[in-house]
């Protein structure tokens, strides 16, 4: 083990599974235990149990720890050499890549394999200034159209006889959410303008004070 880059390790992982194995340790044994996962895990140091009293229940517990330390610290040094440890699977499966750094297996003649990705968002292979091209998608209105001035809500109102709505608060209210829905889709203003206005009406008719009951006679 390189006691080089053993020693740039600052911490490790303690399971939870070696606080079960040592508490089922009579306490006088648990120090020397504790001692021996710290010193491999941080030094790589490989503890020796030879000359302790019933080593062989040291060496039964070690033998189920010791294997989930080295994983660890296999892949701290793989971290330090910048890749996946020797021999682990992930090594193997990272592709190379292209000067357009694709994978080969989707870049082919600058264009995606078989035309698409495999969510089905790039359609007929097609790339427009090194950026994808999605054709399925196509915009039905101007941008312009989908947020409004405030001098257009107001005529929108007025031709539409939107009376009660007070078009001030209503036009702050959706310019500070960007004319965006919960969800982060544009708003039917025209539609919401509606909305409003029949909530201020009802509002409005909620606030007015009743009026006087009529008893068939006048009080002088």
């Amino acid at each position: 083990m390189n006691k080089d880059k053993m020693n740039q390790r600052r911490g490790f992982i303690f399971y939870r599974s070696f606080l079960a194995a040592i508490d089922e340790l009579p306490p006088e044994y648990r120090p020397i235990l504790l001692d021996a996962i710290v010193r491999y895990a941080l030094c790589g140091q490989a503890p020796d149990f030879s000359q302790r009293e019933n080593a062989f229940i040291y060496r039964a517990i070690w033998a189920n720890i010791q294997p989930v330390l080295q994983k660890d610290i296999n892949h701290f040094i793989a971290g330090l050499n910048g890749g996946a440890p020797e021999g682990n699977s992930n090594a193997s499966k990272q592709p190379k890549t292209t000067k357009n750094n694709q994978p080969p297996s989707m870049m082919e003649d600058g264009k995606m394999k078989d035309g698409k990705m495999k969510d089905g968002k790039m359609k007929d292979g097609k790339m427009k200034d090194g950026q994808m091209k999605d054709e399925s998608v196509t915009r039905t209105h101007p941008v312009s159209s989908l947020f409004p001035t405030i001098e257009e809500v107001r005529i929108y109102c007025r031709e539409n006889n939107l009376a009660a709505i007070n078009v001030e608060h209503f036009f702050k209210h959706y310019e500070a959410s960007g004319w965006l829905d919960k969800f982060g889709n544009p708003v039917n203003w025209k539609q919401k303008a509606i909305d409003w206005d029949e909530h201020d009406k009802a509002d409005a008719k909620e606030k007015e004070p009743p009026l006087a009951k009529d008893y068939g006679f006048t009080i002088l």
